[in-house]
């Protein structure tokens, strides 16, 4: 084949009226390739602009010692498509750098030059907070509105930077709700800041951000805090509770837990005010808790307390808080029944065997005189297993369930938290045989049996 008629097939030797420059131009750098003139096939290839073309011009270049070259072209490729580039255009690129060994695209763009909010919105998503960060939006609303439903999509995969940034410049221009669960990778006060963030005013979002960046210095977060509409909230106080124990303040921090004590003795019907905890998906043994499985009881009082001891035992100061817990729950059961959650609180923090001992003698006589039902069981045996296992055994064998799947599953869950696999898998199977389980039940069961059977179980059930 001559090369005056590799030459023809270019779009320079051909009628442009014709059309196709750009397909018969790679027609022509292939044809020299197959015949061995590279040199012919780079001066042809210098014609194309299109990214097949760019991507074949590039690989030859690659071919041979003028690499630099090619490292060069695509410099300069990349930077004069930058600020019209999007994610389709910009992932084109990227392959292309791949295949030839280049740097990635945005090693080698302009910072100083803007990108379209869709492609930083790619990059921040895709290639990280770090390269995000070195070049700036077109349009700045542009990059939340993009950003926004990416990171909302695998919050709990981003980084702690990546959350910050997201406070900063989502949640804090209302572009995002709050990363609740995201708070948790930035550690300290944070994951357990999002209830007072969240009552913040748009006006005042940035102001509680550099309130909680400038502890344990807190003369901003005090000023803010003080602007609540209900300044003796639950999450107003507990926040300040979790800034006196970081200060060391431990004076400070009792006097709160002393009133917040005070006032539920003398209203006599408890309040309380949730504050958001970290999602579970499974439970202490890593047992999947079923999607439709009963709720364990809660009461107030035993939720309140729960939630004010929580900041003592973070901050390693249960000393000063489980005594007072502890009194404030016996007042409670010398004025009436307890809940099956304030029993378990009670034998969690009970002092020593002979204190666990009289609790399980109250609780016995609360039984005979009829506050439990065989039937109501179930939150005191989930209660029990989780602060004082040794009495499950006898209230488990009182405890009346059905032969639902919720109900067996639920037992099972009490035993799989004793270490007994075994008696959690056998209520499991002779759960299927009695009862009338639909078969999304009986996967969901086999899966918690399978999880739980021991290796060894041999021909059992």
């Amino acid at each position: 084949m001559s090369e005056n008629f590799v030459r023809k097939v270019a779009p320079g030797r051909i009628s442009p009226d014709r059309g196709h420059e750009s397909v018969r131009a790679r027609l022509g750098v292939r044809l020299a390739q197959a015949t061995g003139r590279e040199a012919l096939a780079l001066e042809l290839a210098e014609g194309t602009t299109d990214a097949p073309g760019l991507a074949e011009r590039l690989a030859l270049l690659a071919r041979t010692p003028r690499k630099e070259q090619a490292a060069a072209l695509f410099r300069d490729e990349v930077r004069r498509q930058q600020e019209q580039l999007n994610e389709a255009g910009y992932r084109a690129l990227r392959r292309i750098a791949e295949d030839d060994g280049l740097p990635s695209p945005s090693e080698v763009m302009d910072p100083d030059r803007a990108l379209a909010g869709g492609l930083l919105a790619y990059l921040y998503d895709r290639e990280g907070w770090a390269v995000g960060r070195r070049f700036h939006a077109r349009d700045a609303v542009d990059l939340r509105s993009a950003l926004a439903p990416r990171w909302r999509e695998r919050e709990s995969a981003l980084a702690a930077e990546e959350v910050r940034f997201w406070l900063v410049e989502l949640w804090a221009r209302q572009a995002a709700a709050l990363p609740e669960r995201g708070l948790r990778k930035l550690g300290g006060i944070w994951p357990h800041a999002g209830a007072f963030l969240a009552r913040l005013r748009p006006g005042d979002r940035t102001s509680g951000l550099d309130a909680l960046n400038a502890l344990p210095d807190s003369t901003k977060l005090e000023a803010l805090l003080a602007r609540d509409p209900e300044p003796r909230s639950d999450p107003v106080r507990l926040l300040r509770l979790r800034v006196h124990l970081m200060r060391g303040e431990a004076e400070a921090a009792t006097r709160l837990l002393d009133e917040r004590l005070a006032e539920l003795a003398a209203r006599g019907a408890f309040v309380y005010e949730p504050v958001p905890a970290s999602p579970r998906t499974s439970d202490e043994e890593g047992l999947a808790e079923a999607a439709d499985a009963e709720p364990v009881e809660q009461d107030a009082l035993a939720s309140t307390l729960g939630v004010w001891l929580a900041p003592f035992r973070d901050a390693k100061r249960s000393d000063l808080a489980e005594g007072r817990v502890r009194e404030a729950l016996a007042r409670k059961r010398e004025a009436g029944p307890l809940s099956a959650a304030a029993w378990g609180l009670a034998f969690e923090l009970a002092e020593g065997p002979e204190a666990r001992v009289a609790l399980a003698a109250e609780l016995e006589q609360a039984w005979r005189r009829g506050e439990w039902s065989p039937e109501s069981l179930g939150p005191l045996v989930e209660a029990l297993a989780r602060s004082a296992p040794t009495e499950v055994p006898r209230w488990l064998a009182r405890w009346a369930t059905p032969w639902s799947f919720d109900a067996v599953a639920r037992r099972a869950r009490a035993l799989a938290r004793l270490k007994d696999g075994a008696g959690a898998a056998r209520a499991l199977a002779a759960g299927r045989s009695r009862g009338l389980w639909q078969f999304s039940e009986e996967v969901k069961a086999f899966d918690v049996w399978r999880s739980l059977a021991p290796a060894d179980q041999g021909a059992g059930p």
